[in-house]
């Protein structure tokens, strides 16, 4: 895949270069005109190099320019790949993984081990005394139980105590 695209991209680039277009012409911000490039041969001593460097100037703009128009890879080939795909406010879809089943309460705030574990805590804290002296409220120590708790988003987002 990535031989591919580097290979049209520098067959465009190369097209383009031929035809002596000035990677800004792209945009229509200019208009086109003729390139022309003299390489330096090897036995000229030559110290003006201003044109050399304009060419690769003007090469690796259009290459760039090439890359930001065409894209490294698309989403379609990403996801065929066989890579885990995010979706905003979804699960990830990892391949070869089967779907959630609809009644599996793992790690929701349904889940039986949870539950229990946030009734044991709060039993403990309410049985010990606070600073004060006295017990502490349920809702001080459900609130308390549920950062002690949680192992999921979910456990730890959910409003567990109602609020007034």
């Amino acid at each position: 895949m990535v031989s591919r695209f580097l290979t049209i991209l520098l067959v465009s680039v190369a097209l383009q270069y031929a035809a002596g277009l000035s990677p800004v012409s792209l945009f229509g911000t200019s208009k086109a005109q003729r390139v022309d490039i003299d390489f330096a041969s090897s036995n000229e001593d030559s110290t003006d190099t201003s044109n050399a460097c304009e060419s690769r100037r003007i090469f690796l703009s259009a290459a760039a320019m090439q890359i930001c128009l065409l894209g490294a890879t698309s989403p379609a080939k990403a996801a065929a790949d066989g890579a885990t795909v995010y979706k905003s406010g979804k699960a990830p879809i990892v391949p070869g993984q089967k779907p959630k089943d609809k009644s599996d309460v793992k790690g929701t705030r349904k889940d039986p081990d949870f539950l229990r574990s946030i009734a044991d805590c709060r039993n403990q804290c309410q049985s010990s005394n606070g600073p004060d002296g006295f017990a502490k409220a349920k809702e001080d120590c459900l609130s308390e139980c549920q950062d002690i708790c949680c192992t999921t988003y979910e456990q730890c987002t959910f409003n567990i105590v109602p609020r007034l």
